[in-house]
């Protein structure tokens, strides 16, 4: 994968867990459910990736509209392995993580004055 890539995933993560801070998500207690986001290419429809998301029998949590993308529960009865693996296979879908917390690190440049 190219580094940009990458780093636009990397990116996309960051501002998906911060979205767990921000009051905008129904629940994000990821110690009672596994929680994947989604990341779709803009030329699929979200409301029928939504349809399709729901119909495999996850919860959609909140809907990353300048990202094109969702945070999803695991459905219950499938393991986070066999979601992602089922979601990966969907047309248009362009990445799933399971959504985990980060933690950025300074790069030591304050340090070095």
């Amino acid at each position: 994968m190219r580094l940009s890539m990458r780093i636009l995933i990397a990116i996309m993560a960051v501002l998906a867990a911060a979205g767990c801070k921000s009051g905008k998500v129904r629940t994000c207690d990821a110690g009672k459910e596994k929680v994947l986001v989604i990341f779709y290419d803009s030329a699929f429809s979200p409301d029928s990736l939504a349809e399709r998301i729901e119909s495999y029998g996850s919860g959609i949590i909140y809907r990353y509209h300048v990202f094109n993308g969702f945070a999803v529960t695991v459905p219950e009865g499938k393991t986070e392995e066999e979601a992602i693996s089922h979601f990966r296979e969907m047309d248009g879908i362009l990445s799933v993580q399971p959504d985990r917390k980060m933690q950025l690190h300074e790069s030591g440049y304050n340090d070095a004055k």
